[in-house]
């Protein structure tokens, strides 16, 4: 089935995700077909930076260029909670870089039924972002496309050449090794060590606000309140006239990921290095404290 070139391993790097080639029909907008050239293809990261591609040259013949058309790529996501077209600076890093323009497909937002109505189709999307199970049902019915050819010429995805051939060949059927995905979340050292270098949460902005204020550097946490205040000073009220506050907090509580607590404030834990296990908190030094501790970030 034909399909337009989708630099999907940078796009892997850029968006820190599983991207996993769908092999449905084009979308809606679609460059010339001189433009075209040989196949190639692979939760609201909307404000996640990203990271940067070892690959600068291979953006090449797409990059952008008033002469080429904007192409469209569909992006179904299972963990995205925001649908449509990309907006913020992650849209404008895209498009200024490799002329395209994203549309999120969330079932979190659409529901569950459409991921079977799109797989019915054949089509769930140029690049796919599925839970395990779910993927190897799409690789089973011919929904996700071989890019084995291809994926050996990046040389930072090839960081994990091991983790991604064993992922492949434990797919069901997959007896010949083809390499349909990539898994989410390597690591290129040891089961046993702890190999986490980025802060698990992060706070996230009004893109439009902060460019606004001319896009300040945040240093740290008292830069952030700063950054803030500025946006709430500029903007005190919504468009209905409602009073606006710097942070959203809500009272749910959080039982994902074996994690005990109020949601906002679990979070806020791992700015500090501090991972909430149950009812308790695991520290940087790997020893444990009571959620409850006065003297520990949750409190």
């Amino acid at each position: 089935m034909k399909s337009k070139k989708v630099l999907s391993m940078l796009l892997t790097s850029a968006m820190l995700a599983g991207m996993l080639a769908g092999c449905g029909s084009a979308p809606a907008k679609e460059t010339p077909a001189a433009a075209q050239p040989e196949n190639v293809e692979a939760d609201d990261g909307k404000e996640e930076a990203p990271a940067e591609s070892k690959q600068e040259d291979a953006g090449s013949d797409t990059a952008s260029g008033s002469d080429k058309e904007l192409l469209s790529l569909e992006i179904y996501d299972v963990a995205a909670n925001y649908q449509g077209i990309q907006t913020g600076w992650f849209d404008k890093v895209v498009k200024d870089r490799f002329n395209l323009e994203l549309n999120i497909i969330a079932p979190q937002v659409a529901g569950d039924a459409v991921f079977q109505t799109r797989a019915s189709t054949g089509n769930l999307g140029d690049i796919l972002i599925l839970e395990g199970a779910d993927f190897a049902d799409c690789v089973s019915a011919g929904l996700v496309k071989d890019i084995s050819a291809e994926i050996g010429n990046y040389s930072n995805l090839m960081t994990y050449e091991d983790q991604i051939k064993t992922f492949n060949e434990g797919l069901p059927g997959n007896e010949a090794g083809i390499t349909y995905g990539i898994p989410a979340q390597m690591t290129n050292t040891s089961p046993t060590d702890y190999s986490q270098d980025v802060i698990y949460s992060s706070p996230l902005l009004r893109w439009d606000l902060y460019s606004e204020l001319g896009c300040p550097e945040i240093k740290d946490l008292d830069g952030l309140l700063d950054v803030l205040e500025q946006m709430m000073k500029a903007h005190p009220t919504n468009e209905s006239g409602d009073p606006a506050y710097p942070f959203s907090l809500w009272a749910d509580w959080d039982g994902g990921d074996g994690m005990l607590g109020i949601a906002n404030v679990v979070q806020l834990t791992t700015w500090y290095g501090e991972k909430i296990k149950g009812s308790a908190i695991l520290k940087p030094d790997n020893t444990f404290i009571p959620l409850t501790d006065k003297a520990g970030t949750y409190y």
